[in-house]
């Protein structure tokens, strides 16, 4: 193995490792790493390195330590650093990488049997040397040692369970003690060593094991157990650990980051990303007042479809009023003031105001019950808005 990052970062082509450098020489051959074979750019480099505030000097300092991991690679078969438009390449061997060579191994034990899956997985899992990338700070440098650590927890789990399989019950326990130290959140791994507690016989403290790891999770997540936890737990209570459907979900404190060479959400954007699109297709048109049967030949709209208002209208939640009171601004002229627009999730039309009605006759007419003689004087409504427009409304806001 030439290059390690799952742990200190070295350069060991033989028996004899060579030190990388200083911290950020260090950073420089991680990310040159993380992408062997594929074109690193300078700014990805610096971004990686640097972050968002590199000093004015910056491309000096990393030609400089490009030029010093050049010879510290110097003399390495088949190793190379190569100097592109634009960036810098690191070529290395097939198998040379410790994290390509534990995810191939993974890779490969996912087609095998149990014995030799549970070899695979085990020499997977003695790749690491402790925390990836030590010693490295920075955004980038975090999110990808979370990267590699979660498949650490997920080649460790999966060799727990062909392991148990296996009657290695006390393997399991001596791995995953000290993993669940680094990682006390991780369900697969609390489930995996509470069923080898129970299989070597010590039913109890895999009781009490799971009362701690289900407290532990209730007050950093503030959420209960998933529901493959529970069913270990249930398994554990009725003598039969093997838990019922597949592995937990991953939280969102457990998952994956996002990958080191691909753009992240923009800060601030809702859970689902990218956000769901606009429905598609015209609006339905309001139809004016004026317009002889605008109410029955209104457009249906789908239930699940936003609202659509009709200027100056505002919808309104009350069963009792469909108009909503005018926006702010200039009264609209008496003339064009001869109904409400109706704002509804299954159609758009018009309509009189609940204070009023309008008789095709004599114009306006009181409501049931007043006085016939206001019946030729239109009284003022209390709450009209102008003709829908010509042109399709927009959605409500």
């Amino acid at each position: 193995m030439i290059f390690r990052i799952l742990g200190p970062v070295t350069i060991e082509p033989g028996d004899a490792a060579r030190q990388a450098g200083a911290i950020k020489q260090r950073t420089v051959l991680a990310a040159l790493v993380a992408d062997a074979g594929r074109l690193v750019t300078v700014e990805t480099l610096i971004d990686r390195v640097w972050g968002e505030a590199p000093p004015t000097s910056v491309r000096s300092s990393l030609y400089a330590y490009v030029t010093r991991l050049r010879a510290l690679l110097a003399g390495i078969e088949d190793v190379s650093l190569v100097r592109s438009p634009g960036g810098y390449t690191l070529h290395v061997p097939p198998g040379q990488i410790d994290a390509g060579h534990a995810r191939a191994l993974a890779e490969r034990a996912a087609r095998a049997g149990d014995e030799e899956r549970a070899e695979l997985l085990g020499e997977a899992l003695s790749l690491w040397r402790g925390a990836a990338l030590t010693g490295i700070t920075g955004e980038w440098a975090e999110r990808y040692r979370q990267n590699l650590e979660q498949q650490r927890i997920a080649i460790a789990a999966d060799w727990a369970e062909s392991a148990l399989r296996l009657g290695r019950s006390g393997e399991v326990i001596a791995t995953l003690t000290p993993l669940l130290v680094e990682h006390p959140l991780a369900e697969r791994l609390i489930g995996q060593h509470l069923r080898a507690l129970h299989h070597s016989g010590r039913h109890a403290e895999a009781l009490a094991a799971y009362a701690a790891a289900s407290e532990r999770i209730r007050d950093k997540l503030g959420v209960d157990p998933s529901p493959w936890l529970r069913e270990v737990h249930a398994g554990l209570l009725r003598q039969d650990t093997a838990p019922r459907g597949g592995p937990p979900p991953g939280r969102l404190s457990q998952l994956p980051p996002t990958s080191p060479t691909s753009p992240a959400p923009p800060p601030g954007s809702p859970a689902s990303w990218p956000p769901p699109k606009a429905p598609s297709g015209p609006a339905p048109r309001c139809r004016s007042s004026s317009s002889p049967g605008a109410a029955a030949s209104a457009s249906p709209r789908s239930p699940s479809a936003p609202p659509i208002c009709c200027r100056n209208a505002i919808p309104t939640a009350s069963s009792t009023s469909p108009c909503a009171a005018p926006r702010p601004g200039p009264s609209p002229p008496p003339k064009r003031s001869t109904g409400c627009c109706v704002c509804s999730a299954s159609k758009a039309t018009t309509r009189a105001c609940p204070s009023t009605t309008r008789s095709s006759s004599t114009g306006w007419r009181s409501p049931p019950g007043a006085s016939s003689s206001s019946s030729t004087t239109p009284p003022t409504p209390r709450r009209s808005v102008p003709s829908c427009p010509a042109a399709p409304p927009a959605p409500c806001s």
